[in-house]
This record gives structure tokens, sequence and C-alpha cells, in this order.
């Protein structure tokens, strides 16, 4: 370790120009892990499957426990509030304007036996939500392998581009100083020459341009030093090209995706119309209730009810 940051110290400039050669896999896979629209993708997909955890849950009776202990005084009898089950206190007979405590504890089971189709639309319309996450996640990342892979390419075009102009201008300036040139023919060289000077840098523009979009794509620091290492080469394709538009409407996420949105406004409408259907419910306490410990008073009710909206 001490070796190391002592070639470091002592060969700074070598050491930062150290550059990576990367390879048409590289390329892909640094654009998936460095794209901050993927990682958002992958968490609305993380969310929508959350959800459809919870949609789930609508399915099962809930259970609780509940416990409270209050101190009052009363001068005539009154209720607590609702969210401690309207228990129903009265002030002291024998001494009046008393301090008095009450406690309670309560175990209770609610589960609705039919909600009009809500929690089944409720459980679709999450389903629904979470295809089109996993859709729009597909087609994010194939976007952005597209992406790295053209950006390499381009690079490697660039490259090619700029070592032909380098020959070209090196086999004119061979010829240039042939001295078996007459003086038209030495003209017209110097001539080809100066386009050929031009060729040179107008490629190495490109070839610039290349890295930067090539660094822009894998969201690497802009001085990176780099290279790439790859070729070039054609390839035949026998495909019908029927059989090539089928591929392209059935495996575009893009086209999934609005097929699951225009799902998903068809159960939204279905939820908002099965609110005004009746909602059957079951419920069940037990509670015990008392002035002192151990509490020895207690109450017990199963309810089934029903809930009737009058809708406008």
């Amino acid at each position: 370790m001490k070796l190391l940051l002592f070639l470091l110290l002592l060969f700074p400039a070598q050491a930062a120009q150290i550059e990576k050669v990367y390879t048409l896999e590289d390329s892909s896979s640094l654009s998936l892990q460095n794209d901050s629209r993927l990682l958002s993708a992958q968490q609305d997909r993380i969310i929508a499957e959350e959800r459809v955890r919870e949609a789930k849950y609508l399915f099962l009776p809930e259970f609780g426990l509940q416990a409270s202990a209050t101190k009052y005084q009363a001068g005539y009898p009154f209720s607590l509030s609702q969210d401690f089950r309207n228990i129903l206190l009265f002030p002291n007979s024998l001494v009046p304007n008393s301090t008095e405590n009450i406690y309670s504890g309560r175990g209770y089971m609610h589960m609705a036996l039919y909600e009009g189709r809500r929690t089944i639309n409720t459980l679709r319309l999450a389903q629904a939500a979470l295809k089109q996450a996993h859709t729009n996640y597909e087609s994010v990342r194939l976007e952005i392998m597209l992406n790295g892979k053209e950006v390499f390419y381009r690079m490697i075009l660039a490259q090619e581009k700029l070592k032909a102009a380098e020959e070209l201008q090196s086999g004119i300036e061979n010829l240039s100083t042939n001295g078996k040139l007459d003086s038209w023919e030495r003209i017209e060289s110097e001539a080809l020459l100066g386009q050929a000077h031009s060729r040179v840098s107008e490629t190495g523009h490109e070839l610039e341009l290349s890295k930067l979009a090539f660094l822009k794509s894998l969201n690497l620091e802009l001085d990176t030093p780099f290279s790439v290492s790859g070729t070039l080469a054609t390839k035949p394709v026998s495909i019908d090209p029927k059989t090539a538009v089928l591929w392209a409407m059935e495996l575009r996420p893009e086209l999934q995706s609005e097929t699951y949105k225009a799902e998903m406004d068809a159960i939204s409408v279905n939820l908002a119309q099965s609110r005004r259907n009746p909602t059957v419910f079951l419920a069940g306490d037990y509670e015990l209730t008392d002035k002192t410990f151990p509490m020895r008073k207690n109450n017990w009710d199963a309810t089934i009810g029903i809930k009737i909206p009058f809708s406008y």
C-alpha cells in the first residue's frame, strides 16, 4: 500500500492518464447501472408491488386491540369521543366534583362481506398498475441499452473515419514530397493536402463529440480518459416484413403500457360506480370497562349490518 502511494506521488501525471478500455458489453452494462431513469422506473415497480400486496390485505378481516385510561371530573353525564368507544361517564353522586378514573380494554374484528366489488376492483387496479410499471421499466431498459450500443458504434465509426482520414493525409504528404511531380501536379497535390487536413480536423471534431456523447450516455465524468475496443461489420438479416410488424406490435413495451393505462381507466370507472352499491359488513367486540383494577365489567357484541348510500 505504501509503495502504491509512493508511485502515485512520484508519477501523478502518468497515474491520472491511465485510460479505461470499454467494450460493447461494458457500454451496455454501465448504461443500465448509471442511468437515473432506470432506477426511478425500478422504484415505481417496487411501489406498485407493495400496492398489490396492500390491496390483497383488504380481503382479510381486521383484528385489533385497544386500551385506554381516563381521568375525569363530571358535573353531569357525558360520553368520551368516538375514538374511545363513546364510553358513558357519570358524576359521583356521593362526592360531587370529585375526580374519577375509568379503564377500558377491548378486542375487535371487522370484515366487509360485500362492498359492491370495490375491493376486487381495487386489487385489479393495483395489478394493472404493476403491469404498467413492469412495461415502463422494460421500455426504459431497452431504450438505455439501445442508446448505449448506438453511442458505442458511433464511437467506433468516428475512430475509423479519423484513422482513414489520417492515412489519406499521410499518403498525400508522401506524394507531395515526390520530386518527380511537375508544377501542375504539385499544385494539385497541395490542394488535395489542404482538403485532407480539413477532413482530419472534421473527423477529429466528430470523434470528440462522439466521446462526449459516450460519456454522457454512461454518466461518467467528462474528463475521463478512455477508449473503445470493437469492430464494425455488416451481417445479413433475412426476415419477413409482416413478421417484423407483428413483433413490433407485440413486443413494444410502450404499446403495452398504453393498453394497461386504458384498462386502469376502465377499472377506475367501475370503482367509482361501485361506491353507489350497498355494503354488508360483519363486526364484533369484547370489552372490559371498570373504574378499578382488575376490570370485571365486560360487554360483547356481534353485529352484521348494511350501508345503503344515496347517490346523486
